[in-house]
């Protein structure tokens, strides 16, 4: 799980003196993005406090914007900036966030001098949140399939493949992102390795691939971080089989 907690507040809005606005279009400073940002599953990311959860919806190197209650909402000023304290799994990290935008009940904050541990751990997951996020159904899962033939997501630059039996229970999965994969079989357990075949194939679950020779951890925990984001009703499933 991924969880923010507001320890205290730091600053007040209310105490700033107001700057002036650019002088820019409405729209194009509405628009104006420095850092990518990635649409992030509200069931394992939320900033919290003693009275509300702040369930957030997007994320970025920079920052994360929030959809909050109506209470928290006339509550909060813009300015405020707050001591968090990010868990994420059995990870720990102190951050402070600065309130620096709210709009129709979303309001967004920004990290405030990051340092090098939490800019490391947020590269760490922003990519496999991307995969993760990006992943979509290429045939229905409910539907008829031939023999061998798996539940497939495709991204580009990355493949999931799920395996079920007869009764839907999980027999396999495989994730591959760039030219590597991380596996599941229920007789083999968990194997990372490379994928050797490049290229389009007609059965794509099928390309030739080298196993590593133990299973790799930064593999492991790609997959961990993609699967948390996956839009996929047994996600939860497939991570309790590395995790």
């Amino acid at each position: 799980m991924f969880r923010l907690f507001i320890v205290e507040q730091v600053q007040s809005g209310k105490d700033m003196q107001p700057r002036p606005k650019p002088k820019l279009p409405a729209k194009q400073y509405r628009n104006r993005r420095l850092y990518e940002r990635f649409e992030v599953d509200h069931k394992h990311l939320a900033l919290m406090n003693e009275q509300d959860i702040f369930v957030i919806r997007d994320l970025s190197k920079s920052g994360f914007s929030c959809e909050v209650s109506d209470r928290s909402f006339s509550r909060i000023t813009v300015g405020d900036v707050y001591k968090c304290r990010m868990r994420y799994l059995n990870e720990i990290y102190d951050i402070h966030a600065q309130l620096v935008w709210k709009a129709n009940k979303f309001v967004g904050f920004s990290i405030q001098d990051p340092s090098s541990k939490i800019l490391g751990f947020l590269e760490r997951v922003l990519d496999p949140i991307h995969v993760g996020s990006s992943l979509k159904l290429q045939n229905n899962e409910r539907a008829p399939r031939t023999e061998g033939e798996p539940i497939w997501f495709k991204a580009e630059g990355s493949q999931l493949f799920i395996w079920e039996d007869a009764e839907g229970s999980l027999k396999s999965w495989r994730l591959e992102y760039d030219i590597n994969y991380v596996a599941w079989d229920h007789r083999m357990g968990p194997e990372t390795g490379v994928i050797t075949e490049q290229g389009e194939q007609e059965r794509p679950w099928d390309r030739k691939r080298e196993k590593d020779y133990a299973v790799d951890k930064q593999k492991r925990q790609f997959a961990v971080d993609s699967l948390m984001v996956l839009d996929f009703v047994g996600a939860q499933k497939l991570i309790q089989t590395i995790a």
